[in-house]
Formats: C-alpha cells, sequence, structure tokens
C-alpha cells in the first residue's frame, strides 16, 4: 500500500500525480483489500454494513457501464442512516473545477445511499439521470444479485447461540442414556413401556433382518383387540372377530396351498388359478377350473339365443346383411322352390334337386295340332283383287304362266324358332338358411363412394352406365345399381364389374341412376349419384345390311339372305320387297329375321331388296339383288 509522507517542512507540493497516487491507494489497495476479505464478486452488490447506532452503513455496488455491463472494481457507497427498507437508492453527484487550461470539467465525484420506502422505489421515475453531474439508481435488496453481509458481532452471536443449544442437547443424550434402553440391548427395561402423551412411530432394527417377539397372543387397539394369537401350530389373525373386517394391504402370496383334484371338463391348466373353500373352510386352488368356465362362457355367448333348427330355409326381403346365424340359401338363388312329392319323378329325389328352365323353345311335337288351308284356282282367273295374274296364299306367291287348273297346299317358311320366356309376374328376395355360424368381431367400415359415375352411348332406349372402384378396409364384394332415386334395383354386380347396360329406357324420359359399393359383412358406401340422364328420341337410321344373296335351290324354291344392321337401338326388323318380271315392288316381309324362302312356278327375273328398320321408326337405305330363273 502507498504511504505519502506530509512531515517534510515547507509543505507538500501538491501535484496531479500525488492525487492519483492518493486515489490508487484508496481504490486500488485498500478497498482491494476489503473485496478480497468480503469474498466480494463483481457479479453481485453487497450491503457491508447496515446504519445502525447512529452510524453510516456502507454497501459496494458495481455499477452497469453503457453496454449494460457490471463494472469490475465497485463502489463504496455510504448509507445514511435511518429506518431500513427494502429498497436503496444510490447518488452519485459530479463537481466541476476550472483547469489551468481555462476549461471547466468534472474533478470529483461525491457518492451517497438511502433507504427509501415502497411508496418511493415504486413511483421512481422511469428514466432518472445519468449524466456525469448527476447519476440516480434504485435497487431491490431483494434481488438475488443484492447479498447482506453479517457482521463479526452478529456472526459471533450466532455462534454462541448454536454453542449454546449443542451442550444442550449433550445433556439431554446424557439424560436418554442414563433413563432409556440402550441401542445395544446391554439393559433391559423395567415394568411397562409407558410413552404418556406421545406416540411410538418407528422400531427400527439395523444391525439385524430378524426380530423377535415371543409372545402367543398379540393384542392392540383401544379395547386391546385379539391380533395375531398363536397356539404353536396355527397362527391367527383376528383371532374371535375380535374386529369386523380384516384388511391386508397390498399383494398376497399364498404358498403350500392345497390343489384341488376334480376334473372341471378342461385338461388344459391355466397360468392363473381360481380359489376354492373345501368342506373343511380351507383354501385350495385349481388350475383348469377358469379355462373350463372361461370356455363354456365363450361358448353361450356365441350362441344366439333362438330356437330356430339348422338348416330351415326362410325369405328374407332386404340385400344383405343378413341376422346373426343366417347365411345366404345359393341353391335357391334365381329359382323357386317345389315341394317334395313322391309321386312324382321330378320331385322326389333329394340326390337331384335342381331343374326346370327359365326359357323354353317349342318344338313340333308340342305345337298344338293344326291345318294349313289349300286354294285351288283355274287359268285365266284372278283369285286377287288386283288381277294382275298372281296371287298370294298364306304368305307365299305363286305366278301361272299359261294354261292350267291346279292346287296349292303348302306354305313358306315362316318363324324364327326363338325361345320364349315362361317367367310368371315375381319379386326378388333372397332366400337364407338357419345355420347358426357365429362371425367374427363385425367389420362395420363401409366401402368409398363410387366415382367418377357417367353415361355414356345414350340410346332411345338404352344407355351404359361405367364409374370408377371403391376402396375398403376389408374388400368389395359387390355394386348396386339403382335407378329411380334409388327405388329400384336394377342389379348386383360382382366386385370386377365397373359397367352396367340399362335396357328398357323409354325416350324424352329424364332419369336418375345411382351406384352403391357393399362388403361382404354388407357395409353400403354412399351413393353415387347421376343426377339427370335425358333419352333424346332416335333420328339416326340403321346402316344399310351388308350384303343381300339370292340363289335358286331347284323346284323353284328362292333361299334369299342378308347381312345384319347396326343401331343404337333394337330389335332392328327387316322389311323384304319382290319385284317379278319388272313389276311394282311388293312387301313380303318384315320381321327380325335375316332370311326368307319361297317357291315360285314361272322362269323369269325376280328382284328383292331390304331394308333395315329400328324401334323409332328409322329406315335405311335398300340394299338390292336380283336372280334369273331359266328352267324350273
Amino acid at each position: 500500500m502507498k504511504q505519502v509522507n506530509f512531515s517534510h517542512p515547507g509543505g507538500f507540493p501538491l501535484e496531479q500525480e500525488t492525487l492519483d497516487r492518493l486515489q490508487t491507494a484508496y481504490r486500488h489497495e485498500l478497498f482491494e483489500a476489503l473485496k478480497s476479505h468480503l469474498g466480494i464478486n463483481p457479479d453481485n452488490d453487497y450491503i457491508i454494513a447496515p446504519p445502525k447506532n447512529g452510524k453510516e452503513g456502507w454497501a459496494i455496488i458495481h455499477p452497469k457501464n453503457e453496454q449494460g455491463i457490471r463494472t469490475k472494481e465497485g463502489i463504496l457507497y455510504p448509507i445514511q442512516t435511518g429506518a431500513q427498507t427494502n429498497f436503496l437508492k444510490t447518488i452519485r453527484t459530479g463537481t466541476n473545477l476550472t483547469y489551468g487550461t481555462g476549461v471547466i470539467q468534472t474533478a470529483y465525484f461525491d457518492y451517497e445511499a438511502q433507504y427509501i420506502s415502497d411508496t418511493d422505489y415504486a413511483n421512481r421515475p422511469v428514466s432518472p439521470p445519468l449524466t456525469d453531474a448527476l447519476t440516480v439508481n434504485y435497487y431491490n435488496l431483494n434481488d438475488p444479485a443484492f447479498i447482506v453481509i453479517k457482521d463479526i458481532q452478529t456472526i459471533e452471536g450466532i455462534i454462541q447461540t448454536i454453542e449454546a443449544n449443542i451442550n444442550s442437547i449433550k445433556t439431554d443424550i446424557n439424560v436418554v442414556k442414563q433413563s432409556y434402553l440402550p441401542l445395544n440391548g446391554s439393559k433391559a427395561m423395567e415394568g411397562d413401556l409407558d410413552l404418556g402423551s406421545y406416540k411410538l412411530s418407528k422400531l427400527d432394527i439395523k444391525d439385524s433382518a430378524v426380530a423377535n417377539v415371543r409372545v402367543t397372543d398379540f393384542r392392540l387397539g383401544s379395547n386391546l383387540g385379539r391380533a395375531i394369537v398363536n397356539d404353536n401350530t396355527n397362527l391367527s389373525l383376528n383371532y374371535g372377530s375380535d374386529w369386523q373386517n380384516t384388511s391386508i394391504g397390498g399383494k398376497v402370496y399364498l404358498e403350500n396351498l392345497n390343489t384341488n383334484p376334480e376334473d372341471f371338463k378342461s385338461l388344459e391348466s391355466s397360468a392363473n388359478s381360481l380359489l376354492l373353500i373345501d368342506s373343511a373352510n380351507q383354501v385350495t386352488k385349481t388350475n383348469n377350473l377358469l379355462n373350463s368356465l372361461l370356455s363354456r362362457i365363450t361358448k353361450l355367448e356365441k350362441q344366439p339365443a333362438t330356437a330356430v333348427p339348422k338348416g330351415m330355409i326362410a325369405i328374407w326381403g332386404k340385400p344383405a346383411p343378413f341376422p346373426e346365424g343366417w347365411e345366404e340359401y345359393e341353391p335357391l338363388r334365381g329359382r323357386m322352390p317345389v315341394g317334395f312329392d313322391s309321386l312324382q319323378s321330378e320331385f322326389n329325389n333329394w340326390n337331384v334337386r335342381d331343374g326346370g328352365s327359365k326359357i323354353k323353345k317349342l318344338t313340333i311335337a308340342e305345337m298344338p295340332e293344326h291345318d294349313h288351308e289349300s286354294i285351288e284356282w283355274t287359268v285365266g282367273k284372278a283369285v286377287n283383287d288386283a288381277g294382275k295374274g298372281t296371287t298370294a296364299v298364306s304368305g307365299h306367291l305363286s305366278t301361272y304362266g299359261g294354261p292350267q287348273t291346279g292346287k296349292i297346299n303348302m306354305t313358306s317358311r315362316i318363324g324364327g324358332g326363338q325361345s320364349f320366356s315362361l317367367l310368371n309376374p315375381y319379386r326378388v328376395v333372397h332366400f337364407i338358411e338357419y345355420t347358426g355360424k357365429t362371425s367374427d368381431p363385425a367389420d362395420i367400415i363401409a366401402p368409398t363412394t363410387p366415382t367418377n359415375l357417367i353415361a355414356s352411348k345414350i340410346g332411345t332406349k338404352s344407355l351404359i352406365l361405367s364409374w370408377n372402384a371403391s376402396t375398403d378396409n376389408v374388400g368389395v364384394t359387390n355394386y348396386l345399381v339403382y335407378k329411380d332415386s334409388g327405388n329400384t334395383l336394377l342389379a348386383e354386380l360382382g366386385k370386377d364389374l365397373l359397367t352396367y347396360d340399362v335396357k328398357g329406357l323409354s325416350v324424352n324420359t329424364t332419369y336418375t341412376f345411382q351406384v352403391i359399393a357393399k362388403d361382404a359383412a354388407g357395409n353400403l358406401s354412399d351413393p353415387a349419384v347421376l343426377a339427370t340422364a335425358t333419352l333424346a328420341a332416335d333420328s339416326t337410321a340403321p346402316t344399310v345390311p351388308s350384303f343381300l344373296h339370292c340363289v335358286h335351290n331347284g323346284q323353284g324354291y328362292i333361299q334369299v339372305e342378308w347381312g345384319q344392321s347396326q343401331d343404337d337401338d333394337s330389335p332392328i326388323d327387316y322389311e323384304l320387297s319382290r319385284s317379278a318380271f319388272g313389276s311394282l315392288f311388293t312387301i313380303v316381309k318384315k320381321n327380325p329375321n335375316t332370311y326368307y324362302s319361297e317357291q315360285v312356278s314361272s322362269n323369269g327375273t325376280y328382284t328383292y331388296r331390304v331394308r333395315a328398320i329400328d324401334p323409332s321408326g328409322n329406315a335405311s337405305a335398300y340394299k338390292e339383288a336380283s336372280i334369273t330363273i331359266s328352267s324350273l
């Protein structure tokens, strides 16, 4: 530490260097020694001596610079006397002097601090002065960064109090040693253990895991109930039922239990056991009773509560799903049931049970017995009213070429040989059979809605619906196609069919269609809706028949055949006309057949023409061909 000698005669030369040494002696040596002794940390502020007994106190403050960083040196502030509070106000005042250069500058600072009230701290300026002339700061002493250092006298008082307490504890320990049982068991207790108003909160044997309590009747409670009774053979809890209930907290492990040997219809042992009370009121365990009970309960749960016998067939008037235990009876899909009849061969064989047909073709033997009329004529007398020398007999044209008399007793070939329906008026239902089968946990997730439902190839009586496939968590099984806002089911298609040809529609009519996806559980998607599909009147004629051939087969028979026409609508009729020897054309047939035959009686040229006519009356152009017969 620096020391200035003021004892020389002639006064002391007060120079700037001397003042600087004085300040250094204070700030860098004396103050640093104080801070080191007290353990001052630059990150904290300190009250190193509070004011008392009319004397100032002292605080060490590390003010922040313009960058908000605490200064390392710190400033020693004297604290004015007064009531101590939780808030401190510091004031730094600068004093200006005129230097030898004539410039006025701040020469030194005065520091002071004072306690302020809660109100003064709450009402402190938002921006207190921070200049060389005056700098004011406010501090909350409850801030953890502000530390109060106890003085030596206070610390000595605390130490003296601690020493006095230690001496008192030592005295109490000596009393315990003389008056109570020693922990090492070297001294026996005499008389009863009387705790008075105190409670026994813990008995701890630290040196051994075994504690011996030799008693045959251990009684607890205010009424001294017999909690544990031991007769060297049996150990009884709550002996004599002195307590109404006996509760055991935590897990209970039972060992050395007898096992019940009875067979409970289950040979499989369970990992868990059931406890039983036998006739001697002893607890026994069984390992297979639990499995037996669970299997029986599961079986009962799966059995529907019904008296319906298996194999019963019933009518279900709605689409799937079917009731629990019922399945579709597929042998009756698209068929009608017929009762067993032992007297009729078709209905008395349980091994061959399917028969019949939805359509029929008549054989000649099955046609009703009938005759065709015969027509006679005489040469020179026209039979028909036209008087043209020709007559039409039952669709057959005969031409006479000279004087003759004869009889026609044949007709031309007619009829298409098509099958006809045997269906009576019907309504579609499901035939279902009771099987009693139970299903796995029900799938309740419906498929997604089919997308992009459109109508194409719209004709006068038909159109084609198409859509994109749906998805499902298990799998789509069918698509249901409806007409008229879901009121009419048109078809139930397989999962791979994404188009449907709608027939039987009417022109100038607006229709709505719906397609719904269905899964195996019967869950139905939301419908894909085609709001309108209008069928306009057909104005397009069929194509011209692709060919027309005429062939003479001998004996005057002419066979006429032609190719089919194409049209958006059906059925197509073919109108065939004939001209003999250049006469006017006469219609000889109009039907869907693409062939015709007749027998003529005269040589000459026969010209045939055919055209196609659709259901709307649109007719194609004619296809024409001729044949000349020179020798019948």
